[in-house]
């Protein structure tokens, strides 16, 4: 049995994304980028309160989208956001598929430091 399981987290491990962005766009001081990951994900042994599945998986899968930008207002000040989400797959306990914002923020950098407003939502 544990040569099962090591065997599934392996194959998860290989085939979950790797996170990475791409920078769409860079002209004159201002830049966007996009990004994200994929993990598929499964537990094979059980649920997450320890019970023994019966012949199917709970499916953990989950994406993210991520995108982020900068701007040079002047060359002391720059603009910046970032907004994220991530959407959930349908469960083999019947809960349904979801998609939470994970980020949402802009702000202003200077010289001296940055501050920004908005907010990490933590996932449950």
């Amino acid at each position: 049995m544990k040569k099962a399981v090591l065997a599934s987290a392996v194959v998860s491990a290989l085939m979950s994304g790797m996170v990475g962005a791409a920078e769409v766009y860079n002209s004159e001081g201002t830049s966007l980028e996009v990004g994200g990951r994929m993990e598929i994900r499964g537990d094979f042994g059980g649920n997450s309160d320890g019970k023994k599945l019966e012949g199917s998986m709970d499916n953990q899968s989950r994406a993210r989208l991520s995108i982020k930008g900068k701007t040079q207002i002047n060359d002391k000040l720059a603009g910046f956001g970032k907004w994220e989400i991530e959407h959930s797959a349908k469960k083999a306990s019947g809960k349904e598929e979801t998609i939470k914002q994970r980020y949402m923020f802009a702000g202003l950098e200077t010289d001296f430091g940055a501050v920004s407003f908005g907010r990490k939502i933590l996932l449950a």
